[in-house]
């Protein structure tokens, strides 16, 4: 578990500054109905048995950052999974105390950062994820009404 920890520090860094900054930015999750889950993951080394993921998780109380093994797409419990290149994790990560919403909306403007969506157009509507996504300039749900 050490060495998962470690490969985790050197990807994402400490868990505080996640957690600062979703607490930071707690308003886009406000509509977001508790349960709902995005991860965050490198691209690199897909098939690694050590590979970790971020996860922000909505509950009650607000939200949340963890670590948690990623066993492959099939088992994740996510609605979205956010993949991101090796620069573009560097971007977000640096971007953390700032505008990392602006960061994460150029490298997924630029490829930098795939958005795998894991549900459908309904269940994320229901899950009240609209405004995030349209905070990140991503127009999945396109026209919601």
């Amino acid at each position: 578990m050490q060495a998962r920890d470690s490969a985790s520090q050197q990807v994402f860094g400490e868990l505080g500054p996640w957690q600062a900054m979703l607490e930071r930015n707690s308003e886009l999750f406000s509509g977001v109905q508790p349960g709902a889950r995005i991860g965050i993951m490198p691209r690199s080394a897909p098939g690694s048995a050590e590979q970790l993921m971020l996860v922000w998780q909505v509950a009650e109380g607000g939200i949340s950052a963890r670590f948690e093994l990623f066993d492959g797409i099939p088992s994740i419990k996510a609605d979205l999974l956010l993949a991101a290149d090796a620069d573009a994790m560097t971007a977000i990560r640096d971007a953390l105390s700032g505008d990392i919403l602006a960061a994460m909306k150029r490298q997924i403007r630029r490829g930098g950062i795939l958005v795998y969506v894991l549900r459908t157009k309904r269940q994320l509507q229901d899950a009240g994820y609209e405004d995030l996504l349209d905070s990140l300039g991503s127009g999945y749900l396109g026209a919601c009404r």
